[in-house]
């Protein structure tokens, strides 16, 4: 069994071969290349300092209210369910460990 290429492939391997062999070499000029390492290096501890004043200032506090509303609403959650069980005659709710209710979510989250 033979490989036949395919009419892109040649048209793509011709037109190679014509620029490799009319095409002159590459000639090396360090006068034009730039230096990476050393250009903007004095931004670096600008940019860290930066992101830290945008973490304390603007992430952390959204970040911090939401989790606090988010506990608010849990302690709501279960409030209003104990009450519901207290109004049927039955006990309180079960409130799963942190490790338990770490699980749980776990399990929930995958579908």
């Amino acid at each position: 069994m033979t490989l036949n290429p395919l009419p892109h492939q040649t048209e793509m391997m011709s037109t190679l071969v014509e620029v490799s062999l009319k095409g002159s070499p590459y000639i090396y000029r360090p006068h034009m290349t730039r230096k990476p390492n050393n250009s903007f290096k004095w931004l670096i501890p600008l940019v860290a300092a930066g992101q830290y004043m945008i973490w304390k200032e603007i992430l952390k506090p959204e970040l911090d209210s939401d989790y606090k509303k988010l506990r608010a609403s849990d302690e709501h959650i279960w409030k209003v369910k104990t009450e519901d069980r207290r109004r049927l005659g039955i006990g309180p709710p079960l409130r799963p460990s942190k490790e338990n209710a770490w699980r749980l979510e776990q399990i929930y989250e995958d579908d």
